[in-house]
């Protein structure tokens, strides 16, 4: 602990309370944070990415809210199931695509608290459009399973695919399954049409793809499974083809880790700081990814030799930070009181 000899006692460098107070200072408006990081996350995308369709995986991302709702961030705060000790979270919505292997964000939203998912849905497609960024397919959260979310994708003439929500009574010895839950008891895949509805907002119809598999262990269980997808415009497609095109979209996943690397470490409450924060690890991630593809690959016929294993997302961010530090030349000599060697001697 450093010593501060003219005071007679120890003092603390309270440096990260005095940034997080900078940035709480000079970062109020989030709407603005929001413009102005979205241009930014994609701008190390290559020129080659927006010259055909992608297939495009939307994900939702929870970040936990622990303790009492302040009055002042309700609206950004989402009630939700607990997870993590707690049933509040900021909540960011965010697209990705894969170019040559690689994976690059292109857009991430805030979801405030009562903002409806079609709405969250309208403002990335929006985004993805200005970019000019063409849509082959959407892979989407099962957050979005709605019917304002499946009407508004099919009024637009958007195919998806996405995880059917198993709702409805489970089997139980005196009664049969309904709803979803008893058609994932099926042992047979199939298409079928199918319809969901709500008081409020009506109903919709969409193709529904019944993918049953062996587990073989899996779990450590056995058996047939059935995986429920709510689809619209790839019925022609086959049914396995649905499965394994739906787990591309797990490699966000890995995604998410990173980004928990890089994203700096806060209790704060402030949705502007959260934001902030979030939004730059999905910017260094994308740096990294661009790092990869431009600089560390090896140029060859048929495609480029991508090499992870040369630069690893935790070193490029060891790099930035020792940059950082010459930079601004952190501080490296603490004040002390009495000499260390002095005080070895009576150990």
């Amino acid at each position: 602990m450093p010593y501060d000899i003219e005071r007679g006692g120890p003092f603390f460098w309270n440096a990260p309370s005095t940034i997080f107070r900078h940035l709480e200072e000079q970062f109020q408006d989030i709407e603005f944070i929001e413009r102005e990081m979205n241009p930014l996350v994609v701008s190390m995308i290559p020129k080659g990415f927006f010259c055909k369709s992608r297939k495009i995986a939307v994900d939702l991302v929870e970040i936990p809210y622990h303790g009492t709702v302040d009055e002042e961030h309700k609206d950004e705060v989402r009630g939700g199931k607990a997870k993590r000790g707690t049933t509040h979270f900021f909540v960011y919505a965010s697209a990705y695509a894969v170019y040559r292997g690689q994976r690059y964000t292109l857009a991430v939203y805030r979801v405030k608290a009562k903002e409806k998912m079609d709405a969250v849905l309208s403002k990335i497609l929006t985004r993805l459009k200005k970019l000019r960024v063409g849509i082959k397919l959407l892979l989407l959260d099962r957050g979005f399973y709605s019917v304002r979310c499946i009407r508004y994708l099919i009024r637009h003439k958007c195919p998806f695919i996405m995880p059917a929500i198993k709702r409805g009574k489970k089997e139980t010895p005196t009664q049969k399954a309904t709803g979803t839950q008893d058609l994932a008891l099926r042992k047979k895949s199939c298409w079928m049409k199918y319809t969901i509805q709500n008081p409020k907002d009506g109903k919709v119809s969409f193709d529904l793809a019944i993918v049953c598999r062996n587990l073989k262990g899996c779990r450590q269980t056995t058996g047939r499974e059935a995986l429920l997808y709510a689809t619209w415009g790839v019925k022609h497609k086959p049914l396995k083809w649905i499965k394994e095109t739906y787990r591309e979209r797990f490699g966000i996943e890995s995604s998410y880790r990173q980004i928990n690397q890089a994203k700096i470490r806060t209790c704060t409450r402030n949705p502007v700081v959260r934001y902030l924060f979030t939004a730059l690890a999905l910017l260094l991630r994308n740096i990294w990814v661009w790092l990869h593809f431009e600089i560390i690959s090896l140029p060859r016929k048929g495609g480029r030799i991508l090499r992870p294993e040369v630069l690893i997302f935790q070193r490029m961010l060891l790099w930035l930070l020792l940059e950082i530090g010459k930079q601004y030349q952190i501080q490296d000599n603490i004040l002390i009181a009495r000499k260390l060697d002095q005080r070895l001697q009576h150990l």
